[in-house]
């Protein structure tokens, strides 16, 4: 049974509802999971100079980096004057770093932004290129780096996989 037929049958066949509850705790552990935090720990050492914006799916992920590494956040829920002293903040080099999730996949310039972190995302190739724009904006001498960590063995690989497609 496809996902579109489980999430329509799920108000009113419990079969239904545990399988969506399964898929969704499934992806849960997928997208936020702990070997994520670890490798996103080691990118954060290695890029100790480097200013980085992480991109995640999901606000659980953007509260949990935001709260372990003391990153600022950007949300849905952050009110747009927050939003604006944040950015401003990251393009004075006041925070090197700032963790969001799709709120910031369009409308907004970054140049200062040297390194990107996708960890986790949707299959969109479209989302994909504007996360990879918020970091490629051109600036005088700039290179920059984009890493996009996935767990293994899960459905997040072919999500990934779609995603990078749009780079094709």
């Amino acid at each position: 049974m496809d996902f579109q037929k489980i999430v329509i049958r799920s108000g009113r066949d419990p079969n239904a509802r545990k399988a969506l509850l399964a898929r969704n705790k499934a992806r849960d552990i997928a997208l936020n999971s702990v070997s994520k935090i670890e490798k996103f720990r080691e990118i954060l050492k290695k890029h100790k100079e480097s200013r980085l914006f992480i991109f995640t799916e999901h606000n659980k992920l953007v509260h949990i980096i935001s709260k372990e590494f003391l990153i600022p956040a950007i949300t849905y829920r952050t009110a747009t004057k927050e939003r604006g002293e944040i950015l401003d903040r990251f393009r004075s080099g006041v925070y090197r770093a700032v963790v969001t999730s799709k709120v910031l996949d369009e409308g907004i310039d970054v140049p200062e932004a040297d390194v990107g972190v996708i960890l986790s995302g949707t299959g969109s190739g479209r989302a994909f290129i504007q996360r990879l724009g918020r970091i490629l904006r051109k600036k005088e001498g700039k290179e920059a780096v984009l890493y996009e960590i996935v767990s293994a063995e899960t459905s997040e690989i072919n999500t990934a996989k779609r995603r990078n497609k749009a780079l094709r």
